[in-house]
């Protein structure tokens, strides 16, 4: 198996692994909200990108660069934490909290996330490795 070719498996992989835990946690947890709403609909791009990469489909690059991208800026609006979190993540944030008995009632923040950024570099590339392969959206 070539380098390059290892390097899309390895990226598919991440990219599956880490939206579709999202897609895991977003249909299992208790709490429904914004947050678990932007989760799951970031991890099924994120899925379909994955696919998009492991079937050689000529627009893989922008949906996952896309879906990386959309990681980056860290947005909570309710408790139910960041709206474009997915299952790995190394940010920083700076959030606000409202506690009622104990319980978060109310929360905001914004921040970045450095997984992103980093997952959107690797995708930029392997495209790169390859560019005969991929077709730019214009």
């Amino acid at each position: 198996m070539s380098p390059m070719r290892v390097a899309r498996v390895l990226l598919g992989a991440v990219v599956l692994a880490m939206a579709g835990g999202a897609l895991l946690t977003a249909s299992t947890t208790s709490e429904f909200g914004a947050g678990t709403l932007g989760r799951a609909l970031l991890g099924m791009v994120g899925v379909v990108g994955a696919v998009m990469l492991w079937s050689d489909h000529p627009l893989w690059f922008p949906v996952l660069a896309a879906w990386s991208a959309l990681q980056i800026p860290l947005l909570i609006v309710d408790p139910t934490g960041p709206l474009t979190n997915q299952c790995v993540h190394v940010g920083m944030a700076w959030t606000r909290a409202q506690r009622i008995n104990g319980r978060i009632t109310a929360a905001s923040g914004y921040g970045f996330n450095l997984a992103g950024a980093a997952l959107l570099a690797w995708a930029v590339l392997v495209r790169r490795a390859a560019p005969g392969r991929t077709v730019a959206v214009r």
